[in-house]
């Protein structure tokens, strides 16, 4: 069963988390409006809802019969490495050009290699724990996710699942002294975030409430997912992965709302296809217009910049779905090297 609602959240994650970069790097977190204030303090919220996200569809994924733990890491390889790379390399070259508008993605040819295989790494420009593509850092934990369910899958098949979930929430207690760099990312209790996904996953392939369509139920998650959300019960990690997986039951059960014949409904697809894109792509368009129109532009330019960013980002983003992620080159090279 299509789950077409889901392709819609992420299209909406993806663009919170646009317009969050936007209000960070044009206001620096300092804006006048409820909305850039919503975008400012609530835009990264977009990552609490793909990595709960992350977790349902790899439980789906995994949970399928023809898949073992080779063909399944092989399939997640292909889907993040190409583009993530192709958007490295594109952000090298603006570095080259335009030094000044992307400060933050400097790089030695030791962070380049580190950043390039998802080894968690201080960022040159000292921001942080950052790959030279900043947007990258997501894709630690993406990546070291797919990596322990894939490993899992192989030596214990179906019960790899399990396993895989065990460790996942063990490990942040395991390695919580580390003080390492490298291990910052697999002792993170972020990482249960995926978890919550898989949980989900769980639950919904197991009492066949995909099928069910409970439509009042999604709306009172979605409302409950909302308020934990806003604040009023206070604002953590805790709070963001209960919100988001109330948002994500939420629009799983209203699935049936969103008809693949509705023109809004398929555009909101289209960017929920393209979403990866989206999120790899922005953080280039927004170094080139602010190197253009720096900090606090004026309303009139301000909405220009945004405009632009969004229209720009979009046509990227359908461009890198098309020739990158959905390459015919690139699927028949994952489907070789799966069945070696």
């Amino acid at each position: 069963m299509k789950i077409q609602s889901l392709q819609v959240l992420r299209a909406l994650a993806a663009w919170l988390v646009v317009y969050h970069h936007y209000m960070q790097i044009f206001h620096s977190f300092n804006s006048t409006s409820s909305i850039g204030e919503f975008f400012s303090s609530r835009g990264g919220f977009g990552v609490d809802l793909f990595f709960v996200l992350s977790g349902f569809m790899m439980y789906l994924a995994a949970s399928r019969p023809s898949t073992d733990g080779w063909s399944f890491f092989i399939k997640r390889l292909f889907r993040v490495f190409p583009t993530y790379w192709f958007f490295t390399v594109i952000i090298i070259i603006a570095v080259a050009l335009i030094p000044n508008a992307f400060i933050y993605n400097q790089y030695t040819a030791y962070t380049l290699i580190q950043s390039l295989l998802f080894i968690p790494h201080e960022n040159v420009s000292g921001l942080g724990v950052y790959p030279v593509l900043t947007v990258g850092w997501t894709l630690n934990y993406e990546v070291l996710f797919y990596s322990i369910l894939a490993v899992c899958l192989a030596v214990f098949k179906r019960k790899g699942i399990y396993i895989c979930c065990a460790l996942i929430l063990l490990f942040p207690v395991v390695f919580y002294s580390f003080d390492n760099v490298t291990m910052s990312v697999i002792k993170s209790p972020k990482m249960w975030q995926f978890v919550f996904g898989m949980a989900i996953g769980y639950i919904f392939l197991k009492y066949k409430i995909i099928e069910i369509q409970l439509f009042k139920t999604g709306l009172i998650s979605l409302i409950a997912g909302g308020i934990v959300l806003s604040g009023i019960v206070g604002y953590g990690l805790i709070h963001t992965t209960i919100s988001a997986s109330l948002i994500v039951i939420g629009f799983i059960l209203i699935n049936n709302l969103f008809n693949e014949k509705n023109l809004l409904t398929q555009f909101l697809i289209k960017l929920g296809d393209y979403s990866y894109s989206t999120y790899l792509a922005h953080i280039l368009v927004l170094g080139v217009l602010f190197n253009f129109f720096g900090s606090n532009p004026s309303p009139l330019k301000e909405v220009f910049v945004i405009i632009s960013l969004s229209l720009t980002t979009y046509i990227i983003s359908h461009y890198s779905y098309k020739y990158i992620e959905n390459s015919s080159f690139i699927n028949t090279l994952k489907v070789k090297i799966i069945k070696k």
